[in-house]
């Protein structure tokens, strides 16, 4: 039996997808470092405390929501073939769009960060001022603009390849 080789059994625009996937979501790990969100001996030390509220928070937010997102794409991916004429390039230029979503997730992240400072800092605003390197207190509407970011981020990108589907940009098997 003839084993499986992946990089050949993807078409286009599953190669692209995930290669900027891979891209972006790194990008977005690194963007989130400075929270301290996996900081598993603090959590593990206070169990119930901000600290393992915070690690459960950037599990869902870094984590399975992006694995969700990316999975649901590839299989939707999957099921397309891109045209060979100008469409083609425009369907590009959508797929890769697809990957920037993943700044949505931490985009809501940081929304859920400031609008509850105290469940998930010790010291609530005032660490998190810290970690924002201004030093000041940010009032609860801060975190409103980082959860309307965090949802245009992840619905544009469908929406454009829901209607790039629709006009015949890509078309289904």
């Amino acid at each position: 039996m003839p084993g499986f080789d992946v990089v050949n059994n993807l078409n286009v625009a599953q190669q692209l997808f995930g290669l900027l996937f891979a891209v972006t979501y790194g990008a977005m790990l690194m963007a989130s470092r400075r929270y301290g969100l996996f900081n598993t001996y603090k959590a593990v030390l206070k169990m119930r405390g901000p600290n393992s509220k915070r690690a459960v928070l950037g599990f869902v937010f870094l984590n399975i929501l992006p694995v969700l997102h990316f999975a649901l794409l590839m299989f939707w991916f999957g099921r397309i073939y891109l045209r060979s004429d100008l469409a083609m390039v425009l369907g590009l230029l959508i797929i890769g769009l697809q990957p920037v979503a993943v700044f949505g997730y931490h985009r809501m992240l940081l929304g859920s960060l400031y609008c509850c400072p105290n469940t998930f800092f010790d010291d609530g605003l005032t660490e998190l001022g810290k970690i924002e390197e201004e030093g000041g207190r940010y009032p609860d509407d801060k975190a409103w603009p980082h959860v309307v970011a965090g949802v245009v981020y992840i619905f544009v990108p469908f929406d454009l390849l829901a209607l790039s589907c629709c006009l015949g940009l890509m078309l289904r098997i």
